[in-house]
């Protein structure tokens, strides 16, 4: 073969690779809920101050949200967060805001309909569990309500925010 047909072969060889389509991921079962979300929303009593629209991710294997809110200023607040499935991990949410807020909760579960977030931390010097629940979904909408606990047994709900599914 001479240097010619060297340089046919490995040209027709890459454009045979470019042409083909990558197969996308296997999407774990986990990630179903998370159907849910995708949508646009606002939040109850805030209709005209509150915008926040979910889509799956490339590859569906992920739900990016971001959101628009009005402060009382006048000015917007804009935030996005991430929701992942991760068979060894569970559920993860992270999530920033344009002030410099930024959280994230790993090793979520689904639970009768809900999606469960638990962090643990101290107040004060004292262990306190924060607990996010999202859920349970409808065709209206969802509720997602922000908990604490020292002992993981009596809880004290600090935040509930019903989320409103937009047409």
């Amino acid at each position: 073969m001479n240097r010619a047909q060297a340089m046919l072969l490995l040209m027709l060889s890459g454009s045979v690779m470019a042409t083909e389509t990558p197969r996308p991921p296997e999407r774990p079962a986990g990630s179903a809920p998370f159907e849910n979300f995708v949508g646009r929303w606002t939040t109850a009593g805030r209709e005209k101050e509150f915008l926040e629209t979910c889509e799956w991710y490339q590859g569906k294997l992920h739900v990016a949200c971001n959101s628009v809110s009005r402060r009382a200023d006048g000015s917007n607040g804009h935030s996005m967060s991430m929701l992942s499935y991760v068979p060894s991990v569970g559920y993860a949410h992270s999530g920033i805001g344009s002030k410099g807020p930024y959280e994230t909760f790993d090793k979520g579960r689904w639970l009768e309909g809900k999606f469960v977030f638990d962090s643990h931390g101290t107040d004060a010097g004292a262990p306190v569990t924060s607990r996010i629940s999202i859920g349970p979904f409808t065709s209206e909408g969802f509720l997602f309500v922000v908990s604490t606990s020292a002992d993981g047994v009596s809880w004290s709900e600090m935040n509930r925010t019903t989320y409103l599914r937009l047409r």
